[in-house]
C-alpha cells in the first residue's frame, strides 16, 4: 500500500495510541503464514514484516485484536536478532518492546495464535453444514486484525536525548 502524503513525524509515545497508528514506522512488505485446522479452537499464524523505522523506538505498536503473541524479534538489515516483549496496548493494539531502540530497515517477526469464532462473523469463523465444518473470514480491515498485523505501524521514541533535541 502506498502512502499518498507523509505528515511531518513527531516524537511517537510509548503510550498506546488512541485511535490511530502514526507514520513513524512504514511497511514495505510481508510474509504472512497462518495454520488454519476446521474442529479446532484456535488458529497459529506468523507474519515477516520489512519495515523501516523511521525513528528510533524502544516500543513498535501494531493493530492487532484476540491475538496471543507467541514470540517476536526485529532483524536489522544489517545486525543481530533483537528479541522483543509484548505489551498490552487495549482492545486494539499490542506492543513489541525492546530492550534498545531499533531503527532503519529490518524485519520485525511475530509468531501467534488467535481463536476460531463461533458465534460472529469476525476474523476467523466457523460455519457446520450437512455435518462438514468450514472456515471462513471477510477479511474486513478491522476483522482482519483478529488474524494479520496492520499495514501501518507506530514506533515509540527510544531514548530521552533524541527527545531534548527534537
Amino acid at each position: 500500500m502506498a502512502l499518498l502524503s507523509w505528515p511531518l513525524l513527531a516524537a511517537p509515545s510509548l503510550e498506546p495510541p488512541k485511535l490511530r497508528l502514526d507514520n513513524s514506522a512504514r511497511p514495505l512488505r510481508y510474509v504472512v503464514d497462518l495454520t488454519i485446522i476446521p474442529d479446532r479452537d484456535t488458529f497459529h499464524g506468523s507474519v515477516d514484516i520489512d519495515v523501516d523505522v523511521r525513528t528510533p523506538s524502544k516500543i513498535i505498536w501494531l493493530n492487532a485484536v484476540g491475538l496471543t503473541i507467541e514470540e517476536a524479534s526485529f532483524r536489522p538489515q544489517a545486525g543481530a536478532l533483537v528479541p522483543a516483549k509484548t505489551i498490552p496496548g487495549g482492545d486494539q493494539f499490542t506492543g513489541f518492546s525492546f530492550e534498545d531502540a531499533v531503527s532503519g530497515k529490518g524485519t520485525l517477526h511475530a509468531a501467534y495464535q488467535g481463536k476460531i469464532s463461533r458465534n460472529s462473523s469476525a476474523g476467523i469463523f466457523e460455519l457446520k453444514e450437512d455435518g462438514e465444518t468450514y472456515v471462513y473470514s471477510q477479511f474486513e480491515p478491522t476483522d482482519a486484525r483478529r488474524a494479520f498485523r496492520r499495514a501501518r505501524l507506530q514506533g515509540a521514541v527510544a531514548d530521552d536525548a533524541a527527545r531534548a533535541k527534537g
